[in-house]
């Protein structure tokens, strides 16, 4: 026990405490114990209402970072090597990554998108760490684009750095927007946008679909952001096209379904077209005999 605490460190956790009084004008926010910390310092939900009785969904993580220092930094550990995921972690997360910059000065936070990062998951196998730099006090004005391969990381010369711009933020909440019942439900309206199109890139990366959104034009207000979306070819290979098809069978069945009932013969059988060239245990005995039509 020193009986003292390194500034900096006092700085940082004064944001936290900010940061959580300020989301919690927005929804449920639940710490993350110091002893689990592993870069998160919340978990959050959204209030569906604004007042009366609550009800809470549109659940994401949130990482803080204080103005003076907005970036978030994933480097390699000393020991380096390839068994330690230090940052394919980050893309096997079940809820959306938000990272949340506070001004104590304004009594607020700008909460920012890190859908760019990827660009890293698809295109850079060669990354080896990564800085997150959200635009802060800035008026640029160019849209978000794919990350900047940097210099080799020194553990490992043929990987490299990229820097991911994550733009401006999606939203910035003040102090003073927690007395106003419009101002608070157009923010968490804009958040949960943010949010959905962050949960349907985590959905298409589980399925096996080579799809993401992130958002390219941002404002500096934090007033306007426009997605935009990614899209490839799924790569020619037996192994991961019944995975993806395996993945997506309950949708054609159902589809496949509908069309039946609404006697549209053309469209049951084009999409069950699709629905066999999943694999053959991925479809239930009993569906098989229901669209005989499509199976037999």
């Amino acid at each position: 026990m020193s009986g003292s605490r390194l500034f900096n460190f006092r700085q940082g956790d004064r944001s936290e405490y900010l940061a959580q009084y300020l989301l919690s004008g927005l929804g449920l926010v639940s710490p993350i114990p110091r002893q689990e910390d592993i870069g998160f310092d919340f978990v959050c939900s959204v209030a569906d209402q604004e007042k009366g009785s609550l009800t809470f969904n549109h659940q994401y993580l949130i990482s803080v970072k204080s103005l003076s220092s907005p970036t978030i930094e994933l480097e390699p550990p000393k020991d380096w090597d390839d068994s330690l995921p230090h940052i394919g972690w980050l893309f096997l997360l079940e809820l959306p990554l938000i990272l949340g910059v506070v001004d104590k000065a304004q009594s607020s936070i700008a909460l920012y998108s890190t859908l760019p990062v990827w660009f890293i998951y698809y295109e850079n196998p060669d990354c080896g760490s990564i800085t997150l730099i959200p635009r802060v006090n800035s008026d640029d004005a160019r849209n978000v684009d794919r990350p900047k391969r940097g210099t080799p990381i020194t553990q490992k010369p043929d990987t490299f750095h990229y820097d991911v711009d994550v733009g401006h933020p999606i939203t910035i909440l003040r102090e003073a927007d927690l007395h106003d019942g419009k101002r608070i439900k157009e923010i968490k309206d804009r958040l949960r946008l943010a949010l959905r199109f962050a949960r349907l890139t985590i959905l298409h990366t589980r399925i096996g679909v080579r799809h993401f959104y992130w958002f390219a034009e941002t404002s500096a207000d934090g007033s306007r952001f426009n997605p935009a979306f990614y899209y490839d070819d799924l790569p020619n290979d037996p192994e991961i096209q019944n995975r993806v098809f395996k993945e997506i069978a309950p949708t054609l069945v159902s589809l496949a379904m509908l069309y039946k009932s609404q006697k549209n013969s053309d469209l049951l059988l084009a999409t069950g077209k699709l629905l066999n060239q999943a694999p053959a245990s991925t479809i239930p005995d009993l569906i098989k005999k229901h669209l005989k039509e499509v199976f037999e």
